[in-house]
């Protein structure tokens, strides 16, 4: 009898086996994710990771990068333009000044999406901070 049910026990495990293997050749695994700071930057552009590439491949860092994609989805001023202009040694508040994009938005809207995409970390006002910010002239001025 012991030997009926080892014999029955056996069969039952490798029809298992046999089955767990059928099955598990028709998943696939799970495509691996880009985390990557160009796939960051493009997705939340809702860009190409391409065009990402390039433009850090021109020798932009990455905060530059999004300040090019933030002109170019704001004004739809073509990359090589933003780019062509600010390689002249056109600061970024005149490229800015342009096309019409209030410098201390776009300013503040670079620092957003940098704590956003995890580049910078959010910091909270301090007293010395209010102070600077107080003393320090404004652009406007």
């Amino acid at each position: 009898m012991k030997k009926i049910t080892t014999i029955y026990l056996l069969a039952f495990l490798m029809v298992l086996s046999t089955v767990s293997q059928v099955y598990s050749k028709g998943r696939k695994p799970p495509e691996p994710v880009d985390t990557s700071i160009e796939s960051r930057i493009a997705s939340h552009f809702n860009l190409e990771k391409s065009l990402v590439i390039s433009i850090k491949n021109m020798g932009y860092i990455d905060e530059d990068i999004i300040r090019i994609l933030l002109i170019h989805v704001t004004s739809e001023i073509p990359v090589l333009q933003i780019t062509k202009l600010h390689k002249q040694g056109t600061k970024w508040e005149d490229i800015t000044n342009r096309y019409e994009i209030d410098a201390d938005v776009f300013n503040k809207e670079t620092i957003n999406i940098l704590i956003y995409l995890g580049m910078i970390e959010k910091t909270e006002p301090t007293e010395d901070n209010v102070i600077n910010d107080i003393l320090t002239p404004s652009s406007e001025q």
